[in-house]
C-alpha cells in the first residue's frame, strides 16, 4: 500500500511541475522536482 501511495504521489509531483513547465515558471518547476526528476532541468 505504501509503495502504491508513492507511486501516485510521484505522478502527481510529475504532472504538476509538467504543468507548472508549461506555465513557464521555471523556478517553481526547479523546486518541485530538485529530488524526483533531474531530467526535466
Amino acid at each position: 500500500v505504501v509503495v502504491r501511495r508513492e507511486i501516485v504521489v510521484e505522478q502527481g509531483k510529475h504532472e504538476l511541475s509538467l504543468k507548472m513547465s508549461l506555465l513557464g515558471s521555471n523556478c517553481v518547476n526547479f523546486e518541485i522536482s530538485d529530488n524526483d526528476d533531474p531530467i526535466l532541468y
